[in-house]
């Protein structure tokens, strides 16, 4: 047990290697965003988005809906880059004159072994041919 206690880091937040290490975990985080974008294997994904939703003032609400409408399209494309979007229902209800909320995201995702293998691979030969590339630079 004193083995697995004394690895512990502690983590400051004020410190500048901390500060380091949250800008390197973001520009690892981009690229292999960036990498998966390009996988051609994407699993797939059904998704069912209903939103009941009420403001006080009718119109208000029309415009609320006019933003909502153009909002969920906007997050499925981005989701069509990154899955392919087997079926997608979206149900967008005003409810007008009342003040109500309601969200429910109800999502399959598809995905099989061979595409996880092949993305894990894919990830990790890109990453291998990055440090080959970084170290070529950094000897010229």
């Amino acid at each position: 047990m004193n083995k697995i206690t004394s690895n512990k880091k502690e983590f400051n937040i004020n410190s500048a290697n901390s500060i380091k290490q949250l800008a390197t975990t973001i520009k690892k985080s981009r690229m292999v965003f960036k990498r998966l974008l390009k996988i051609k294997y994407k699993p797939k994904i059904n998704i069912d988005i209903d939103i009941v939703y009420g403001l006080d003032d009718a119109a208000y609400t029309a415009i609320l809906y006019g933003l909502i409408n153009s909002l969920t399209h906007s997050l499925l494309i981005i989701l069509s880059r990154l899955f392919i979007l087997k079926k997608q229902k979206i149900n967008i209800k005003p409810c007008f004159n009342k003040s109500y909320f309601k969200l429910e995201i109800n999502s399959i995702i598809y995905v099989s072994f061979v595409k996880i293998i092949y993305i894990i691979l894919s990830l990790y030969i890109d990453n291998k041919s990055l440090k080959k590339l970084r170290t070529s630079v950094n000897k010229i």
